[in-house]
């Protein structure tokens, strides 16, 4: 599910379609302009837990398409001696148990049932409970939104002074001195920008998700080397 902000406007829930796309992943739309218009991508437990054990199988569903397939695997609390992460994917001794749509949101996932883990024997009712009410938290919901906010100021300045050089300066200055006398400038010009835009999306990024590296450097070296990806920096 995602949070669609268009540009002055508030958040409102968006559900990707499924006509473009699979079981797994959907398309949202979002403003044309690259500066204009912020995403947040959120996503339900992929998992059910009771004092009882985990089973990768979540009820809940808020999309109309209904729910994405899940592999309903079911171990005991006792026996989920390991959880640890893998890029996206969170795993329960060693093995798959679920999938996040990002590197943070399984280290989430990962640190809110090392938590139950660690309550021990009598104690995984109130732990459930306790990590219940920390992803429902509004106040934190907040802090993270005001955090993003903020992160990204810079980046979206780059980004958008990258998205005016390719759209309005870059053919304003072929049309009136030609492609050929201009091409060097303009190409440096959209290097130092991409590269700006890149730099700042990286410290961003740092800030908002510390452990996360794998997916830092990977949106990094695309936004450095791809100017449409360097123009959605934020």
């Amino acid at each position: 599910m995602v949070f669609h902000a268009p540009w002055l406007a508030r958040f409102r829930p968006a559900h990707p379609s499924g006509l473009i796309g699979s079981e797994r992943l959907g398309l949202a739309m979002g403003n044309p302009l690259p500066p204009l218009g912020s995403f947040l991508v959120t996503q339900a437990w992929p998992y059910s837990i009771a004092p009882s054990g985990l089973f990768s199988y979540n009820a809940l569903s808020v999309h109309p398409d209904g729910r994405s397939p899940q592999p309903a695997v079911f171990m005991p609390l006792a026996a989920a001696a390991l959880v640890t992460t893998d890029d996206a994917k969170l795993l329960v001794n060693g093995a798959v148990f679920a999938r996040a749509d990002s590197p943070a949101q399984a280290a989430a996932w990962s640190r809110a049932l090392g938590e139950i883990r660690k309550a021990g024997p009598g104690y995984e009712d109130e732990s459930i409970r306790r990590a219940l009410d920390q992803s429902l938290d509004r106040d934190e919901a907040a802090r993270r939104l005001e955090a993003f906010r903020t992160a990204v100021r810079w980046p979206r300045v780059a980004s958008s002074a990258l998205a005016v050089h390719l759209f309005v300066v870059a053919p304003l200055v072929c049309f009136q001195w030609g492609l050929w006398d201009t091409w060097s400038w303009l190409l440096a010009g959209m290097a130092v920008l991409m590269w700006t835009a890149a730099a700042l999306q990286h410290r961003a990024h740092a800030a908002l998700y510390p452990e996360a590296g794998g997916e830092r450097f990977q949106e990094t070296a695309r936004a450095a080397f791809f100017a449409p990806a360097a123009a959605r920096a934020t």
